[in-house]
């Protein structure tokens, strides 16, 4: 996921591990282990502060899905909350325009929308076909 300004750039995968680079210097700027759980999607805040991660699974025991949005500092490099509700594996995430909400998809379909401040889910919605 690249940040709204151009200049960091935020991956992850299947081994646990978010890095962030710099594209301007490029060198590491965080780099955080988030234990075994694998990681589907990512987004960087639009102040550059936080990232969202969607977990699919412990990347030890396939079977055992994890299922929520993990909101992260990256100055503390930190978790900082989880987002629980899902009830399928999810598949994307992505801050609102002004950071206040997070949105996340799920495998079957559903969008589910949760206050950041908060961790409460206030809607969610069939995506369709």
């Amino acid at each position: 996921s690249f940040h709204r300004d151009g200049n960091k750039l935020a991956t992850s995968g299947g081994e646990g591990l978010i890095r962030v680079v710099d594209l301007s210097s490029e060198s590491d700027y965080r780099q955080m282990s988030v234990q075994a759980t694998a990681i589907a999607d990512i987004d960087i805040s639009s102040n550059g502060t936080l990232l969202a991660t969607a977990a699919t699974e412990d990347v030890f025991n396939r079977n055992d899905v994890d299922r929520c949005v993990r909101l992260w500092s990256l100055s503390e490099k930190r978790e900082l909350r989880r987002l629980r509700g899902p009830t399928d594996w999810l598949t994307c995430v992505a801050f609102s325009p002004d950071d206040k909400q997070v949105v996340a998809g799920t495998r079957a379909r559903y969008v589910e929308a949760y206050e950041r401040i908060t961790g409460l889910r206030f809607d969610d919605w069939f995506g369709g076909a």
